[in-house]
C-alpha cells in the first residue's frame, strides 16, 4: 500500500503530498501553498483542486460531510471555490 495521501495544513497554509519511499516512511513529493492554487471545487464524494491555468492537479475522496465542511473552511480565504 503505498498509495499518496495529501495533508492539509492549516497552519503553513499548503497542501502536501506524501508518499512512502523505499524504507517505508513518509517523504513530501508535492507542496503547494493555497495562494499558489488557482481553484478548488467540492462534490459530495471528493474534492478537486486546479492549478491557475485551470489544469486538474488532484482528486481526493472526501468521507464525511464533517471533512468536506472542514476542508471548505479551511480553504476558503486562500483559494476560489468554484461550484
Amino acid at each position: 500500500d503505498n498509495q499518496p495521501e495529501a495533508y492539509f495544513d492549516s497552519i503553513r497554509r499548503e497542501v502536501r503530498v506524501l508518499q512512502k519511499n523505499n524504507r517505508g516512511r513518509p517523504q513530501t513529493v508535492l507542496r503547494r501553498s493555497y495562494d499558489s492554487l488557482g481553484s478548488v471545487r467540492f462534490n459530495e464524494h471528493f474534492v478537486e483542486l486546479f492549478d491557475v491555468d485551470g489544469s486538474l492537479l488532484m482528486r481526493l475522496p472526501i468521507e464525511t460531510a464533517e471533512i468536506r465542511h472542514t476542508l471548505r473552511t479551511q480553504l476558503s480565504d486562500h483559494v476560489t471555490i468554484s461550484a
